[in-house]
């Protein structure tokens, strides 16, 4: 049973259903985010987690279900307007500008704000990831894999986002490069930001969240205190390569 969530609730999403065709990818899943919280959602490789961000983030097509952001229905709204109300997608495979300078792309994030509400934001994301601020003029498709993950994230903040969607930000990373993702993910959530985090390394993503949702073929499984699931023998079993 899903722990009672302490906070207000920040999104609320019921019955969530997403269809590619005659494919059912995600099978009519509940789900909560809080003010300033922190979830992770977990589950194997197609069990249906990034294609809930992208239904959440407005870009799926094919969906059912209710969506509520900071007591609002959004199910109808355009991913755009999504975006200006708060809600930022990093998406699987970061998608940074790669024609586009590492500055040019922090504004790219921060078109809906005026000049002076974002030299500060700007300043502040550049602060939590100086490698960024060191190659500011340098062209994004030249960065490294670690760099352009850190770029895709400080974009999504130039937003100044209520709610941080992340897939798989350590994808294919070097450790440290991950480690400081994940600290940098923290940072942000312990400053006001809410963030649902998709993450192929469940050790990692339970020992940074709050609650967890584990996801198998579609459909939420279990759902629980993050720490109550790192110690959950299915969980163990299943996705951290442990047995007994």
């Amino acid at each position: 049973m899903e722990p009672k969530l302490d906070l207000p609730a920040l999104l609320e999403v019921g019955g969530l259903e997403v269809r590619y065709g005659g494919i059912r990818a995600v099978r009519g899943i509940d789900l909560r985010v809080g003010e300033r919280e922190l979830v992770c959602l977990i589950g194997a490789n197609g069990a249906g987690k990034s294609s809930t961000l992208r239904a959440i983030a407005g870009l799926s097509r094919d969906t059912g279900g209710s969506l509520r952001y900071a007591g609002r229905d959004i199910a109808r709204l355009r991913a755009f307007e999504r975006a200006r109300l708060g809600l930022a997608l990093v998406p699987e495979g970061r998608g940074v500008f790669s024609r586009l300078t590492v500055e040019e792309n922090l504004a790219m994030g921060a078109y809906a704000r005026s000049r002076a509400a974002a030299r500060p934001v700007r300043e502040r994301v550049l602060a939590l990831f100086p490698r960024l601020a060191q190659r500011r003029g340098q062209t994004a498709g030249t960065l490294s894999g670690g760099e352009q993950q850190m770029l895709a994230i400080a974009r999504a903040l130039m937003s100044g986002p209520r709610l941080l969607l992340l897939d798989e930000p350590g994808m294919g990373l070097a450790p440290l490069i991950v480690q400081r993702i994940f600290e940098v993910i923290r940072m942000v959530n312990r400053e006001g930001v809410a963030v649902l985090l998709v993450e192929q390394n469940a050790r990692a993503a339970l020992r940074l969240a709050s609650r967890a949702y584990v996801m198998e073929s579609g459909s939420i499984v279990l759902a629980g205190e993050a720490r109550s699931l790192l110690d959950d023998p299915k969980v163990r079993s299943a996705y951290l390569g442990e047995s007994g």
